[in-house]
């Protein structure tokens, strides 16, 4: 089923928003990161992402059907802000594992922090996923 109304496609914007802010609460939270969806995303001078996180991220959210990656992208960095990572989350129904789009250069950074903590030890003993 696809969202035809306004605000239908609202709701299930907000669905996969309070999911990314819950997902990251859960996994990261232990760590001091604290993530909450911004009300009114965009509408308030500064906070222009949809998810608003004590790291130097900038979160956008799109769920929906039909993507259109580009115009997301140009987007999500246009909002970022200097000093802050831009990261586009996407979903749409039924997908139960929405998907990230990062700047290489930024997943190149997340690996070599990953791997100064100790994360290769991490996946050769099985654990590929955070719970």
């Amino acid at each position: 089923m696809t969202a035809n109304t306004s605000a239908s496609k609202k709701a299930k914007g907000t669905r996969l928003e309070k999911y990314i802010a819950e997902r990251m609460n859960k996994v990261l939270g232990e760590y001091g990161i604290k993530a909450r969806r911004m009300p009114m995303s965009g509408a308030i001078e500064g906070f222009k992402s949809d998810i608003f996180v004590n790291l130097p991220l900038s979160i956008e959210a799109k769920n929906s059907e039909k993507w259109t990656v580009p115009e997301w992208w140009d987007q999500t960095t246009s909002q970022a802000g200097l000093g802050k990572m831009p990261i586009l989350v996407m979903s749409r129904n039924h997908c139960n594992d929405p998907l990230a789009v990062i700047r290489f250069e930024d997943l190149l950074t997340f690996i070599a922090y990953a791997l100064e903590s100790g994360w290769v030890s991490y996946i050769r003993k099985g654990r590929t996923t955070i719970k």
